[in-house]
């Protein structure tokens, strides 16, 4: 659930964070096809794996996706950057 997500969140360092939150925001499934880049100034990098999923996510699910972060994080996430990378 996104309660028991945010109190993991909060006990973890700054880049866990973002990462936690991320594939809570983004989804069991489809976190492992995803890799957090970067946060700054409210903008979040993300590589994906998959053509697919990075048309996906680009296309159909940001805003949600952006929804579900901001709400995680608890602060505002003005834009996610998606992008073909490597991923873990």
């Amino acid at each position: 659930s996104l309660l028991r997500a945010a109190l993991a969140i909060r006990r973890a360092g700054p880049d866990e964070v973002v990462q936690r939150a991320w594939e809570e925001a983004v989804g069991g499934e489809d976190a492992p096809r995803t890799r957090v880049i970067s946060f700054r100034g409210g903008t979040l990098a993300v590589a994906v794996s998959s053509p697919a999923l990075l048309a996906e996510l680009s296309l159909w699910r940001r805003e949600q996706v952006r929804a579900r972060l901001a709400a995680a994080l608890g602060r505002d996430v003005a834009e996610i950057r998606f992008e073909a990378g490597e991923t873990p």
